[in-house]
């Protein structure tokens, strides 16, 4: 009996971690305006964007992440692959683009938080004084695309 209660308990908890790593997906995204740029004149990130897709069973999956650097007209993007990790996602950038924890805060918003640097595309680095850390709301889908 003591047994079954165990595999029971065991069971119940793999289905709650389950729910709560599928949660953190969809599109998640944040534009800086221009009186936000001016306090932070370090920080390069006009756009940041992050899609994710839910996780598998395993506690892994990929998404994507974009961005705009101030000036510049469109975004740039690369692949993301995640893993659930306590309770956050711990994201990795493809080739060498760094990587980032995301944690969820209250109200639904996400905090991406890259203190080692990432990037968006080939060229820039994000990181350093104001490219730290990066709150995101949960957006449509669509306006991930």
């Amino acid at each position: 009996m003591l047994r079954l209660l165990s595999v029971l308990s065991l069971l119940l908890i793999l289905s709650l971690s389950s729910q709560a790593q599928t949660k953190l997906s969809g599109c998640y995204s944040r534009t800086y305006s221009a009186a936000e740029l001016a306090r932070h004149p370090k920080m390069r990130v006009a756009v940041i964007q992050v899609m994710l897709k839910s996780l598998g069973s395993n506690g892994e999956g990929d998404g994507e992440i974009g961005g705009k650097y101030r000036g510049e007209k469109s975004l740039s993007g690369n692949v993301l692959f995640c893993k659930a990790k306590a309770k956050s996602l711990y994201c990795q950038v493809e080739g060498d683009g760094g990587n980032f924890n995301i944690s969820e805060m209250e109200g639904g918003a996400l905090i991406v938080a890259g203190p080692d640097g990432f990037s968006f595309d080939d060229e820039y680095s994000v990181g350093g004084e104001d490219e730290n850390i990066f709150h995101v709301t949960k957006m449509r889908d669509a306006a991930c695309k």
